[in-house]
């Protein structure tokens, strides 16, 4: 008897590739009319049956997300209740791939930045009390142990203070993971996400030129080569990281999506990375 993966991958997607059923559904359930029918007459219904049997498929298998939902990742220094755009430039700082919340589909990532980012060096109340608790492991002990401090060095007393109220707030630095879903409960033709290495579709581009050309910034050398990763270089010379971002969010564009080592070049994971721009659109799910 044929079994799921012996159908063949070239019309169902196999076992343990989520991204493809993803994509898939992606294309069926695309906006057929304005009254947003998800599956009309214009409804492949090829890729249609290579979605019912990739999902399928997939929720046999327990430790797969659904399909339609988007599990990510984030690495951090500080611990928070949700995502602002005040803190956006406040971990690592590069914002090589777009001004906003940096997220990935890779745990092993978001560890990687966690350990790196979380690590406390310095001398300020936060790292202090990071570092003590590194090596007391509880609460208590680390307050008695800095005011055990206190009178040693008199400058250092407001430090010793500071860092133990960032111990009792449990706001002292260390390396946290965020376990979080991208537009929960939303299906993908509601959201779109500007894609680093693939073509940026015509209506991108189309309402994009129009609100440019509103803000007069409009050039005609823009938009040569179509590819997500010129085309938001293309808006960065003209309207700097934080416009650009700000201006794609306004015509319905959420973030952008790029394969994990896109800086590192060790491709092949079939996993994303992703810069949200509006902190409203990340649920934060757990916290380890």
């Amino acid at each position: 008897m044929a079994t799921y993966t012996d159908i063949g991958r070239e019309f169902f997607p196999p076992i343990g590739e989520p991204q493809r059923v993803k994509d898939l559904w992606g294309n069926v359930i695309a906006p057929q009319d304005p009254n947003r029918t998800y599956i009309g007459p214009n409804v492949d219904w090829g890729t249609l049956a290579k979605a019912l049997i990739g999902t399928i498929g997939l929720v046999s298998q327990p430790d797969l997300t659904m399909p339609l939902q988007i599990k990510a990742f984030h690495g951090s220094p500080y611990k928070f209740g949700k995502f602002i755009n005040q803190a956006i430039g406040t971990g690592e700082g590069a914002q090589a791939f777009g001004y906003g919340h940096y997220l990935t589909e890779s745990p092993e990532i978001a560890e990687a930045y966690a350990q790196r980012l979380g690590r406390p060096k310095g001398i300020n109340p936060s790292d202090l009390a990071g570092r003590v608790m590194e090596v007391a492991k509880d609460k208590t002990l680390a307050i008695k142990e800095l005011y055990g401090r206190k009178g040693v060095d008199p400058t250092f007393n407001s430090r010793i203070d500071e860092a133990v109220k960032h111990i009792r707030n449990d706001t002292y630095t260390r390396p946290i993971v965020y376990e979080t879903t991208i537009h929960k409960g939303k299906q993908p033709n509601e959201y779109t996400f500007l894609e680093w290495d693939k073509p940026v579709s015509p209506d991108i581009v189309k309402k994009i030129r129009q609100r440019l050309e509103e803000l007069g910034e409009f050039q005609p050398i823009m938009f040569a080569t179509g590819e997500g990763r010129s085309f938001f270089n293309d808006l960065k010379a003209i309207l700097g990281q934080e416009k650009t971002s700000k201006i794609l969010n306004e015509i319905g564009v959420s973030g952008i999506k790029y394969p994990t080592g896109s800086l590192s070049g060790m491709k092949g994971t079939g996993k994303y990375n992703y810069v949200v721009f509006n902190p409203e659109d990340i649920t934060i799910e757990g916290i380890k």
